[in-house]
């Protein structure tokens, strides 16, 4: 059994963070909007929580800044913004501005898609700084002139490359090598703490793709650039992502940026959500069977983004059979992230299996999700 996580008191918090929680600016005030870690779980209203919250990210930094010490790595800057950032691409924008306030959780983020999708997070400074430090990296809103210089320079790389020769082929048949060279692989990253280690807030830096760190198994990806823009999309069709629950499949469509969402094939989801159950858990904690009903705080969202994967034809789904054997039919029918499932388009292939990773093949409401979509 893990050690119980330790209590400190207000006081005690207040002295080691070095401001008293009255400091503490409502990040709601002026909004009548519901802003989100990036965790993805709620920012609490509650002054106590949201002090609890800076005090654990305190924790985390002591513990960087340790590692940093050991390694006499430099200090890392204090990010202060004088203006809204704006990162776009396409029709997609992420902005960024700093509520200049005591504390770490000072960066608004607001996410907005032409498809439709959005959701307005609250950041760290930390995260802000790994978001501003991959836009810098890619130079977004410089793409469109680097691609129309690109033709210009190859010329010139090709007589510095002996490899380069190869882009002397047409794009067809070096899209067939790509294909020899890459594994069909599965990606497992259904484990919370492991997408953490992708850093989801540097791929709002990239609302493209380009610079997503994908799996290390395909070694073409690290060759060149002009090598990653033309095998990137054909990596992601060779894969099959298997995603922890509503949450983690939110994070990871939004940090692989466009390219990945245009080229995904095969994916599979956990349909619940730690923050939906956690919601649910604030609001009535006498009730015992909040994992028996479906998740509903994020559902939609995830939805819209399974509808930008416009290759998407494989796609397995995990419920909780306790949960399938127990719902009304007619409650599961009309939930709200269920029709957005049925809605989907272009799925070939859908499997509903248990969380037991078994194939719900004898529920009449997982035949029914099958027949539907």
């Amino acid at each position: 059994m893990a050690k119980p996580k330790p209590t400190h008191s207000i006081e005690e918090m207040e002295n080691e963070l070095g401001f008293n929680i009255a400091s503490l600016v409502d990040p709601y005030a002026g909004e009548k909007v519901n802003r989100f870690y990036s965790d993805l779980r709620p920012v609490h209203e509650s002054a106590r929580e949201r002090l609890t919250k800076e005090f654990d990210e305190y924790e985390k930094s002591k513990y960087c800044k340790d590692l940093q010490d050991s390694k006499k790595a430099p200090k890392q800057v204090v990010l202060r913004l004088r203006e809204v950032k704006k990162i776009s691409y396409d029709k997609d924008t992420i902005t960024l501005r700093d509520q200049h306030h005591v504390g770490f959780y000072r960066f608004p983020v607001d996410i907005h898609y032409a498809s439709g999708f959005s959701i307005l997070l609250l950041l760290s400074e930390g995260e802000a700084i790994d978001i501003l430090s991959v836009a810098n990296l890619s130079n977004i809103m410089n793409y469109r002139e680097w691609l129309l210089t690109f033709t210009q320079l190859q010329s010139k790389q090709r007589e510095s490359h002996p490899y380069s020769r190869f882009f002397d082929l047409p794009r067809e048949i070096r899209e067939k090598v790509y294909k020899f060279a890459m594994p069909q692989v599965k990606w497992d990253i259904s484990d919370g703490d492991y997408l953490n280690l992708l850093n989801f807030p540097q791929g709002l830096g990239d609302p493209r793709g380009f610079y997503y760190p994908l799996s290390k198994d395909f070694t073409l990806l690290r060759v060149d650039r002009q090598m990653r823009e033309e095998s990137l999309p054909l990596a992601y069709r060779q894969m099959t992502f298997h995603l922890g629950d509503i949450d983690d499949t939110i994070r990871f469509l939004v940090a692989i940026g466009q390219i990945g969402r245009d080229n995904i094939e095969s994916l599979e989801v956990h349909w619940e959500s730690r923050s939906d159950l956690e919601c649910k858990w604030d609001q009535d904690l006498a009730r015992a069977d909040h994992y028996l009903t479906l998740p509903s705080l994020h559902a939609a969202r995830c939805v819209r983004l399974l509808k930008q994967c416009k290759r998407l034809r494989s796609l397995r789904l995990y419920f909780a059979k306790e949960m399938m054997d127990t719902i009304a039919p007619k409650d599961f029918k009309s939930d709200v992230g269920i029709l957005g499932l049925i809605s989907l388009q272009g799925i070939k292939k859908l499997e509903v299996w248990s969380l037991d990773y078994q194939p719900l093949e004898d529920c009449d409401l997982a035949n029914w999700l099958g027949e539907k979509i």
